[in-house]
């Protein structure tokens, strides 16, 4: 029976990993720590945002290295979502 704590890490690392497929689409890569943004067009005078990575990239691996350890245990292949088991099948760890 798996353990509150890893339903929650499960539930957890599920969404960053849909954050981290969306940034990815948007242009994201690890060798960048802050993103800076604007809120209008590029022609427009807009005020600037920046964004600083919370996690990186090592940290990320030790994550998804827990992940499918715990996937392995508990057989979450029917519970976790699938995108997340696609994603870490190409992930280098």
């Amino acid at each position: 029976m798996m353990s509150k704590l890893a339903a929650k890490f499960s539930k957890q690392f599920k969404i960053l990993n849909q954050h981290l497929e969306a940034a990815r689409v948007q242009g994201f890569y690890w060798g960048e720590s802050v993103y800076t943004f604007s809120d209008v067009p590029e022609d427009e005078n807009g005020s600037e945002h920046e964004v600083a990575i919370a996690i990186d990239e090592q940290t990320y691996l030790s994550l998804a290295l827990r992940y499918k350890e715990l996937a392995g245990k508990f057989r979450w292949a029917i519970v976790a979502p699938v995108a997340a088991m696609y994603l870490l099948t190409s992930v280098d760890i």
